[in-house]
Order: structure tokens, then C-alpha cells, then sequence
């Protein structure tokens, strides 16, 4: 039932959050250690890894991103004919001014339309507290709008994209900041304008992207989307070309 509501609110505002920890507190920090240690062995001035991308981390997904304590909250939302796309390790070191400017997901798929829910559903887990001070999640919620954006470029040196969606086609909406504690889980929509900002405390701030997607999405063929896609559940329903998951195991002692 808990689930079934956190899918209501999904279908309502196009995002959710999930109170309380996802796994248990041993297979929670076995998983926070394995990725910040990972991320913290990353030279500057990376911040964010693609793990999808990187053959050496793949066995990695195979040991989490199916549990059930994921399935039991994406499946409700996305349904049984799942495909899983891409885990991104988002690091901020203490005192850092990098941040992620405002952006959607939606155009990494399909490039001639905004996906719209229940298409696809971006997830996000908290491996450290995520608040205003080191740069936690906002959103723009009940942004009921899918389009192309308006952007304005940005330094580099200080932001992860380029170019970030002008905060004038937002309308007013303000932002909304997504607290959570670690081992917390929230989740929304792929046309949602989300972003993080820099890190001003003295720890490092570590959170994991996931993204699910109903298999009757076209994952289109550019170097953008060249990242490995995984049939999870249910049978393909777009044609698509998926990798196999390999085995388990880089995550050691997760029960």
C-alpha cells in the first residue's frame, strides 16, 4: 500500500518521496562504501560518473539495481516490462562550488518529444544527508509542460552542463528542495526541470542516479544514448537492442 501511494503521488505531481531507509542498515553501508570509495578515487575535477559507461563498474549494477527493494517501488509506477539504463554516482567533495545546473532527462531517449510519465522514471538514493547547505535535489514540481527549453550557457569550470534551462521558463514555479537523509529514495518524472547546487559543508555529499524506463521506449540511436541499456522485466516492447547483466558480485556481502 505504502508503495501504491508513493505511485498516486508520482501520477499526481510527477515526483515522490519516499520516507524512511530503503535497505537495511548492513546492506546500506556496504553499498555507501563501495561508492564513495569509488567516487573519492576519481581525480579532479570529475564529479559525476557514468558507471553504465564503465566496464569496470557494471558488475556493480548487477548486484542492486533489480533488488526488490527497488522493484517494489518502480514497478507500480513503470509496470512489468522494464528496461534499466543508466546509474550515475553524482560526488561533491567538501566545500565545493561545482554544481548541475537545470535540466531534464527526457531528451536522452527520444529526440522529438519530451517523455511524459509513467515513460520513465528517474530515481534518486542517498548514500549521505541531502540538504540546501551541500547542494541537495531541487525540482521544479507540477510542471505539466513538456518542451524544449530555453537555455543560458555556463562556466565550466564551475557547472557540469554548459548550457542550463533559463529559471524564466519556469513561469514563478518555485523550486522545491528534496531533503533526505542517507539511505533515502526519491523519485520523478524524466521531463521534470531538476538540478543540485554546490557543496558549502565540510562533508562530502554522494547520491545515486537511477533510470528506469518502460520498455515501449525508443532509445535512440547518438552518442548521447550509447550508454548500455538492461532488460530487467517483462519482454521488449520498441525493438530495442539490450545488453546482458553480468554477474554479481563487486558489491561483496549484500544479502
Amino acid at each position: 500500500m505504502l508503495n501504491q501511494n508513493l505511485s498516486s503521488q508520482f501520477q499526481k505531481d510527477f515526483f515522490f518521496k519516499k520516507d524512511g531507509p530503503l535497505f537495511s542498515e548492513s546492506n546500506f553501508k556496504k553499498i555507501q562504501s563501495y561508492f564513495l570509495n569509488l567516487a573519492e578515487s576519481v581525480p579532479e575535477p570529475q564529479r559525476y560518473l557514468n558507471f553504465a559507461n564503465d566496464i569496470r563498474f557494471r558488475p556493480a549494477i548487477a548486484d542492486w539495481v533489480d533488488r526488490r527493494e527497488l522493484m517494489d517501488v518502480v514497478q507500480p509506477i513503470l509496470g512489468e516490462d522494464l528496461v534499466f539504463w543508466s546509474i550515475g554516482v553524482c560526488y561533491k567533495p567538501p566545500m565545493s562550488d561545482y554544481q548541475v545546473g537545470w535540466h531534464i532527462d527526457s531528451h536522452f531517449w527520444m529526440r522529438n518529444e519530451v517523455l511524459f510519465p509513467p515513460d520513465a522514471l528517474i530515481l534518486f538514493f542517498s548514500l549521505t544527508e541531502m540538504t540546501e547547505e551541500n547542494g541537495g535535489l531541487e525540482i521544479i514540481p507540477h510542471l505539466n509542460d513538456p518542451k524544449y527549453y530555453e537555455h543560458v550557457k555556463r562556466d565550466k569550470d564551475h557547472f557540469f552542463f554548459e548550457h542550463e534551462i533559463s529559471e524564466k521558463e519556469f513561469g514563478g514555479r518555485k523550486p522545491h528542495l528534496i531533503q533526505m537523509k542517507e539511505n533515502e529514495l526519491c523519485g520523478f518524472a524524466s521531463h521534470v526541470p531538476h538540478r543540485s547546487g554546490p557543496n558549502r559543508s565540510t562533508k562530502p555529499r554522494i547520491g545515486i542516479t537511477l533510470r528506469y524506463l518502460q520498455s515501449s521506449v525508443k532509445i535512440t540511436d547518438t552518442p548521447l544514448d550509447g550508454r548500455e541499456s538492461y532488460l530487467i522485466s517483462g519482454v521488449d516492447r520498441a525493438g530495442n537492442s539490450y545488453s546482458q547483466i553480468q554477474a554479481r558480485g563487486s558489491i561483496g556481502g549484500l544479502t
